[in-house]
């Protein structure tokens, strides 16, 4: 089975094809500010270099949430394109739960999955912890930056975060607090690989059937864009 896997929702492209969960090509581009505009050539780069075709691709996945508007947008346009085009299943990710699961063999208390938004604001997610397995508890909301650091700070979370250094430095008196929550984990956003690891995963397990896209279905936003 061949999955095409893409992510918008950082400063870079990241294109994968996989066979199952191994990687036989990648795509990686950093030219922020233009994902709409180089989304469409990269996933054709990474489909020639592993050699197939579109209508070769089995699975589409890509995470489409938390993230900003238009982010997730080109993300949900393109595939959306793919599933009328080709016939195929084409599953929304969150990507929370990318990270969720990733890190649910070494959680010794519930998880907070954190991604930075704007504005000193953060997406955070709580997960629920047992038996090695994490439950969402609570859907992702924004919490401002002074909110999140007491969150952490008065309870026993584990946490995995992107701009860790900003919510360290925010406050020194919860430094050391803060320190002993973060996960040991790259200061950086999700990779291609551990979104292929997932999107494999979903599929295999069955999970992945709530998240397909559908005619019925469309993007949901913690924030509408701001117009001017």
């Amino acid at each position: 089975m061949f999955i095409l896997t893409f992510n918008t929702l950082s400063n870079a492209i990241s294109v994968a094809i996989s066979k199952y969960d191994k990687i036989i090509s990648k795509k990686i581009i950093t030219q922020p500010s233009r994902h709409s505009e180089l989304l469409i050539s990269t996933i054709q780069d990474a489909l020639t270099e592993a050699k197939i075709d579109y209508q070769d691709l089995d699975l589409v996945a890509m995470p489409v949430y938390p993230g900003s508007f238009t982010s997730s947008r080109i993300s949900y346009v393109a595939a959306n394109i793919m599933r009328l085009a080709l016939k195929i299943s084409v599953i929304a990710l969150d990507k929370s739960d990318i990270m969720a699961w990733k890190y649910r063999n070494i959680c010794s208390n519930d998880l907070l999955v954190i991604f930075a938004c704007n504005n000193h604001e953060f997406y955070v997610t709580k997960y629920q912890s047992f038996d090695c397995y994490l439950n969402k508890k609570e859907n992702t909301k924004i919490y401002a930056i002074k909110d999140l650091c007491n969150l952490i700070a008065a309870n026993n979370y584990n946490c995995v975060a992107t701009n860790k250094s900003q919510l360290m430095n925010f406050d020194p008196k919860l430094k050391n607090k803060l320190s002993k929550s973060f996960l040991d984990l790259k200061e950086n956003e999700i990779e291609i690989e551990d979104i292929v690891l997932y999107a494999n995963y979903a599929y295999e397990s069955g999970s992945y059937k709530d998240k397909i896209l559908s005619d019925s279905n469309d993007l949901k936003y913690l924030r509408q864009p701001n117009i001017n």
